[in-house]
């Protein structure tokens, strides 16, 4: 795929992250739902792709947020639904970003 095949895809709206994985807020043109696109810029030897060996072992509840991975002239770009309470593309994949679970307290 290309960039101009990506764009006429996903329209981006606002770029969220930089660095070795980008995430751009963007609008799927078709549906018009608002999906985020995590772009892998860096080289292929980029230990940021590692990042993608985790998505098969995903939790079903994230991996039913992944909307496809794409192959833009080379580079890797991962499509999800909305990520409420985003920080970065590595703690939502490696659940860092996730709230602690709420433990019950033991009755007296």
């Amino acid at each position: 795929m290309t960039p101009d095949e990506l764009t006429a895809r996903y329209g981006p709206l606002k770029q969220l992250t930089s660095g070795a994985v980008r995430t751009v807020l963007a609008m799927r043109t078709a549906t018009r739902a608002i999906v985020m696109l995590h772009h892998f810029d860096g080289p292929p030897d980029d230990p940021s792709r590692d990042l993608l060996l985790l998505l098969p072992h995903l939790p079903t509840e994230k991996r039913q947020r992944v909307v496809e991975q794409l192959d833009v002239n080379g580079q890797p770009v991962l499509v999800t639904k909305m990520l409420h309470d985003f920080t970065t593309l590595e703690e939502w994949l490696t659940g860092l970003g996730d709230s602690p679970a709420v433990k019950p307290v033991p009755p007296p």
